[in-house]
């Protein structure tokens, strides 16, 4: 494992539809302003619902929230989600 990959770091979790129902998953670092920008296209919520359901801490109930705000056209945040390189790969924002 390279060296640094098992840090853990909280990030915000930005789920945004598209005009063509894919949704569009943004990460961002919770420590504040600055750092760097990640995102994965998904062709619908499900496979990354199932995806951070298996991998990530977030709970049921918020990814049904997700999924009713991302059926309803709206975008939808999820805060303080740790997440580790390892998951960050799996999630697909991080070659």
């Amino acid at each position: 494992m390279p060296k640094g990959s098992s840090r853990k770091t909280s990030y915000w979790l930005h789920l945004i539809p598209t005009e063509t129902k894919e949704v569009l998953l943004l990460a961002a670092p919770a420590s504040g302003p600055g750092g760097e920008l990640t995102s994965a296209k998904y062709t619908s919520f499900e496979p990354l619902r199932l995806l951070l359901a298996a991998t990530t801490n977030v709970q049921a109930s918020v990814l049904d929230e997700a999924a009713k705000a991302l059926a309803g056209g709206k975008s939808y945040g999820i805060y303080d989600v740790i997440l580790a390189n390892e998951q960050l790969r799996r999630l697909g924002l991080l070659a």
